[in-house]
C-alpha cells in the first residue's frame, strides 16, 4: 500500500512556488495523508511513499526519523543531527518537491 498509494498533493503548485522563498525558519509539516516506509539499507536510508523511493545516505537517519515522527509542525533548524543549516534545507525543500512535507508559514 505504502509504494502504490496514488499521491494526494492539493496545493502542491504553491509549494513549489514557495521553495524559493525556505529558510531555517520556515513552518512546515508532513502532509497527514502521506503513508510512509523509512529503512536502512547499508549506508542508505530510504524512504517509500506513494510509489516513490527516496534514498539518502544513511547518516540523515536521524533527520528523517525525526520528519516522520513529530505531528507538530517544525522548522528545518528544529532537525536534530549533524547537518549544517544548507544541508537541512536542501534535505527539507526535497521532501517538500516530492510531497512528503509542505509548507505552512
Amino acid at each position: 500500500l505504502v509504494s502504490t498509494r496514488r499521491p494526494i498533493l492539493t496545493g502542491q503548485v504553491d509549494q513549489l512556488r514557495a521553495l524559493r522563498d525556505l529558510d531555517a525558519e520556515t513552518e512546515l509539516e508532513r502532509r497527514p495523508t502521506v503513508l510512509v516506509d523509512l529503512e536502512t539499507r547499508g549506508d542508505l536510508a530510504v524512504l517509500t511513499f506513494e510509489g516513490k523511493t527516496l534514498e539518502f545516505p544513511a547518516r540523515v537517519r536521524g533527520e528523517l526519523d525525526y520528519v516522520l515522527e513529530t505531528d507538530d509542525s517544525f522548522r528545518p533548524s528544529d532537525l536534530p543531527g549533524k547537518l549544517d543549516e544548507a544541508g537541512r534545507l536542501v534535505l527539507v525543500r526535497r521532501l517538500v518537491r516530492d510531497g512528503l512535507l509542505r509548507i505552512i508559514g
